[in-house]
């Protein structure tokens, strides 16, 4: 950045210190609309079978990051 006025590169230095936040924010919240609208298409698809994506547990294993997946009888 050395061509950049001094006012510019202030400016810059601020957005590169206020972005990153903000862009994280926006990522959450569209990750969050994007799962509710799978967990909406999966209980479409469930819901012949008397099933919802509430009756089923997702358990992560720390180990291997893969997922173990269990049905809870009692929904």
């Amino acid at each position: 950045m050395p061509a950049l006025p001094p006012q510019d590169k202030r400016i810059v230095q601020k957005a590169l210190q206020t972005l990153p936040p903000r862009l994280e924010q926006a990522k959450q919240k569209e990750m969050g609309e994007m799962m509710g609208k799978l967990k909406e298409l999966g209980n479409g698809i469930l819901k012949p079978f008397g099933l919802s994506t509430d009756s089923f547990n997702m358990v992560k294993d720390e180990k291997t990051g893969g997922y173990s997946m269990s049905i809870n009888q009692g929904n």
